[in-house]
């Protein structure tokens, strides 16, 4: 059985892009949250220069090869996580998936665009749409997750999870992998953005 049962698109705010996530009803009371990484735009540079994952491999053929090679929500035999409901959110928007916004910068040719900051829009339609749909109002255990980028979306976004869409689970854990990002400007950043 493939990990991949539904996708479910969502419209971004601000452009007119389709987003995907991806979902998986498992057959335990138990639902992971799963941010998949792929890079970060922090300022004028990295936007022109593309240091966040969109192009190079699409967003959603990234994510259904990290989540089927063996990663936390592959159906690996014996996986703890293998019968459990899994709600994962490709990295499209270089934000940390937490972005609500658009940051305007100039390419290397000189011509003005806009980056369309959306993750937490993304993020919040999906989850809204996937609680309704899928009826998981009350899961035993969440685990909340993610990879390099998808990393800090789980450090960023746990909070939100658990308080707006399963207050009432048991076991909540977060699990950060691999979110290592060192610069010296990350107060202006997160402050002016």
């Amino acid at each position: 059985m493939a990990l991949i049962q539904k996708m479910i698109k969502f419209p971004m705010l601000f452009k007119m892009i389709k987003y995907r996530a991806f979902f998986k009803k498992g057959s335990e009371n138990k639902v992971m949250v799963y941010f998949a990484g792929g890079g970060v735009s922090i300022n004028e540079e990295t936007a022109r220069d593309d240091t966040y994952n969109t192009k190079e491999i699409r967003m959603d053929m990234l994510a259904n090869i990290t989540m089927n090679m063996g990663g936390l929500a592959s159906e690996v035999e014996g996986s703890p996580f293998e019968n459990w409901s899994i709600i994962l959110f490709p990295y499209a928007t270089g934000d940390f998936h937490a972005g609500a916004g658009e940051f305007r910068y100039t390419d290397h040719d000189g011509k003005e665009k806009i980056l369309y900051h959306n993750g937490y829009v993304n993020y919040t339609q999906t989850m809204q749409k996937i609680t309704e749909l899928a009826d998981m109002k009350e899961p035993e255990a969440v685990v909340v997750t993610g990879y390099s980028a998808g990393g800090f979306a789980a450090a960023l976004l746990s909070d939100d999870i658990f308080t707006n869409y399963f207050p009432d689970a048991e076991s909540k854990n977060v699990l950060v992998d691999a979110s290592l990002l060192l610069h010296d400007d990350w107060k202006s950043i997160a402050t002016a953005a």
